[in-house]
């Protein structure tokens, strides 16, 4: 409708009139009195659905090294607590479990987010298999064919993929070399109407740059100016070599919409697949309906395991930086002797080194790694 359209794209009601005018000569649109305006022609067939760029991920041989996936080693602290490990059977026996969660694992990850400064009770912490399940799951809820949500021009392909098959587009936003441009964000919000913004702001995946405090600071008003959920995947946040870990978004503004993701694979087990969400109450609850319809609930024996895990979250996320900040050194030093004229900014903290090549593709150069 003419009023609504002028209201979405912030211009006078007389610039659509005459725009639907120009359309309406060229035959693109048809103009019906009292029953408003409609693309002409009929519907184009449906274009078949596009493999997710996320299956290169796992196409690799099984003889070869793969140099496309970030997969992390378990640090020894880690090895000894799965060793060790004695599950407790009184809560392994229960005859059911709940959808969002063991009550005593919810609680320990609200103590972890409370003990970093960003107040949480156990309501509102949906336990799942893996960081990327909490982003489908949001992602299901939230998007509807054709609706645009807005990430980091480069970023993990779970979240395009997972957008991609509900029928919505991602729509890439710029980034420099401390992150997301929190300018073009809010360009983005206000032009293109997104129901959702999925972030990685610490150490991003791959680029490896962190957002500064005023810009996190930024991205947590414009969430709660415009109205829109912003998921914030912290999954490599605690990977710092320089000891650095940022507060949440969530933390910045209470009453901004933001979504937190995590999970145990990037800092304990990558086979570990024990992640979670921490949202608003309302919004926990409703996918947890949803999460019985898709496995009922998170394996019980690996929630037992990941409590084990997180009572050791700090020594293990110190120990895992340990060992990436070391192998980033040799990184570097091997770079400088085989591939001296490849270019990069070495990243503070996470899993990836991003790099410039001097010539020539990188896409292709991927593809054959």
């Amino acid at each position: 409708a003419e009023r609504s359209l002028a209201s979405a794209v912030s211009v006078s009601r007389g610039t659509v009139v005459s725009a639907y005018a120009v359309l309406a000569e060229q035959e693109l649109v048809e103009r019906r009195q009292g029953s408003g305006t409609r693309v002409a022609g009929t519907g184009a067939p449906t274009a078949p659905a596009r493999p997710g760029r996320g299956e290169a991920l796992f196409s690799a041989v099984p003889n070869t090294i793969d140099l496309l996936r970030t997969v992390p080693q378990i640090p020894e602290l880690g090895v000894q607590l799965i060793r060790d490990h004695q599950p407790r059977l009184d809560l392994a026996l229960l005859p059911e479990t709940d959808p969002a969660g063991l009550p005593v694992l919810r609680e320990l990850i609200a103590e972890m987010y409370r003990a970093e400064g960003t107040p949480t009770t156990p309501e509102q912490i949906l336990v799942t298999h893996g960081a990327q399940q909490a982003i489908s799951l949001v992602v299901n809820a939230l998007v509807e064919p054709g609706d645009i949500v807005l990430a980091e021009e480069i970023t993990w392909p779970g979240v395009t993929d997972s957008v991609g098959l509900r029928g919505g587009t991602v729509q890439g936003v710029p980034m420099g070399a401390d992150g997301l441009d929190v300018v073009a964000l809010e360009q983005a919000m206000a032009r293109l109407r997104p129901v959702l913004v999925a972030l990685n702001p610490h150490h991003q995946n791959p680029t490896g740059t962190r957002l500064p405090a005023a810009a996190r600071h930024r991205v947590a008003e414009l969430a709660a100016q415009y109205g829109v959920p912003v998921i914030e995947d912290r999954v490599v946040a605690g990977i710092s070599f320089d000891g650095v870990v940022p507060p949440t978004l969530a933390s910045e503004r209470p009453d901004a919409p933001v979504m937190v993701v995590e999970s145990v694979s990037k800092w304990a087990w990558a086979g570990l697949r024990i992640g979670w969400l921490r949202a608003d109450p309302v919004l926990v609850r409703r996918l947890r309906g949803a999460r019985q319809l898709a496995d009922q609930s998170t394996s019980v024996p690996g929630q037992l395991l990941a409590l084990d895990l997180i009572a050791h979250a700090d020594e293990l996320r110190r120990a895992n930086s340990r060992v990436h900040r070391e192998r980033l050194r040799l990184l570097e030093h091997l770079m400088a002797e085989h591939l001296p004229d490849w270019t990069y900014v070495a990243p503070r903290g996470g899993l990836a080194l991003w790099a410039a090549l001097p010539r020539g593709s990188a896409s292709a150069l991927a593809r054959v790694a």
